[in-house]
Parts: structure tokens; sequence; C-alpha cells
């Protein structure tokens, strides 16, 4: 069995392994096929779960923590002088606002891969209709009232009502992500649990308004990351990879 390396590569492929494949009422052949799985014997498995928690972290906490700084910024009322910046806002608002659904999705499938895809759902349908909140009330509203022109009347309770069911889906995805994590301990899981259960509800109630919907950002960044750390799989100790065989 030849070992595969990467040349100068952090990782190496485990050993190449020749496996039987059959075929309906064809003869069997001989066929190399590689094992993609990481090498263990120098620590680079422990290495890659090490990274792969970093990066989960960075991608639950960064969009929240990038949200309150904006928020910071956000005018208490929409006025013609604040109307450019409250547009502006909004517009760079507009690629991060879903991203604040990757929180309560990645930390639900770490725990159940089946709760995870009922959190994806949660987290497409929050998603789309949050998004459409910041359009109609944050980037048309903006334009309007930069324009002077009439109908913010009619355009901010339309963007409110499917602002609301965005709301109501993240806290249920943040519900379920927050059950399936307790699997692992509930004392454990309780301080993230607390911290995204009130900011997804303060976020529902107070936008990213400041001071509370800027806290609201703040919790759920702590909460998320609370829960990829203390309730995510341990790292496991490095192992020689064994060989399987396959089709016989």
């Amino acid at each position: 069995r030849p070992l595969c390396a990467v040349a100068g590569g952090r990782f190496a492929l485990s050993r190449c392994r020749v496996v039987s494949i059959r075929s309906h009422g064809a003869p069997s052949s001989r066929v190399p096929l590689l094992d993609w799985r990481w090498s263990a014997g120098r620590g680079d498995r422990a290495y890659g779960e090490a990274m792969t928690r970093y990066l989960t972290i960075c991608a639950v906490a960064l969009p929240p923590l990038f949200t309150a700084a904006l928020g910071l910024t956000h005018p208490a009322v929409l006025t013609v002088e604040d109307a450019a910046h409250w547009q502006m806002m909004h517009t760079v608002l507009l690629p991060v606002f879903p991203l604040l659904a990757l929180g309560p999705w990645l930390v639900a499938r770490q725990h159940d891969r089946a709760v995870g895809v009922v959190v994806g759902v949660l987290a497409y349908v929050y998603a789309c209709f949050y998004t459409s909140l910041d359009i109609l009330a944050g980037i048309a509203g903006g334009a309007i009232k930069d324009a002077e022109a009439g109908g913010l009347g009619i355009v901010f309770p339309v963007a409110g009502d499917l602002g609301a069911i965005g709301s109501y889906a993240y806290i249920a995805a943040t519900a379920l992500a927050v059950g399936v994590a307790s699997r692992a301990g509930v004392m454990r899981a309780l301080p993230g649990a607390v911290l995204t259960l009130v900011g997804s509800v303060m976020f529902w109630q107070e936008h990213v308004y400041r001071p509370w919907g800027v806290l609201s950002m703040v919790l759920l960044a702590a909460g998320w990351t609370w829960l990829v750390v203390a309730t995510g799989p341990r790292a496991a100790a490095p192992s020689s990879p064994t060989p399987r065989s396959v089709g016989r």
C-alpha cells in the first residue's frame, strides 16, 4: 500500500487502498482509490478539528458583531438629514443580515443533522423575509425620505409585517438549535441558551437600533460562540487509521 502524500502540505493523505468494485453481473475489477481521511499519525486530525471549531466561531460571531458595530450609527428616527446614511447603512447590511442565520444552523447541525435541516429551512425563511424588511424600510425608505417623497406610511407597515415573519423564523430556529445543543449537557448549554434566546427576541423587538438592538447582536455573538465551544464535539485523540476492506 503506497503512501500518497501531498508534497510540502500540512496534511497527508492516508494510504491508497485497492478495493473491489462489483457491477451488476460484471466481473469484479480491482482499481486504486484514495482514502481522503486526514492522516492522524502526526496530530493532523486534532489540528483539523481545532481549525474547524475556529472557523465555526468566526462564522457565528462575526456577522452579529459587524451588525452591532454598524447599528451604533443607526439613526433613532428617519429624517431628511439622516436619510442618505439610513439608506447606505441598510445597503451595507443587505448581505450581512442573512449571515445571522449561520448561528443556529451551524450549532444545530453539529449535534443532529436532521434537526439541522429543519433549522436550515427556518433560517432560509428568516433570510428571505428579513431581507425584505431591510430592502423596503431600509434602502427604499431612505431613498424615499431623501427625495422628500410620500409613501413611507405605506412602505413601513408592509416591511414590518414581512420582517416579523423573518424574526419569528429566527426565534424558532434559535430555540431548536438551543434544544439540540442541550443534549450535550443542560448546564453546559445554559449560558449560551439564555444569551441567544434573549438576543433573538430583542432582535425582533428592537431591530438594530441602539442601544438594545446593538446589544441583541452582541448577545447573539456571545451566545452562539459559547454553544460552539461548550457543547461542540471534543477533539479526539490521534490514532492510526485502520485499513478496511471494501466490496469483498
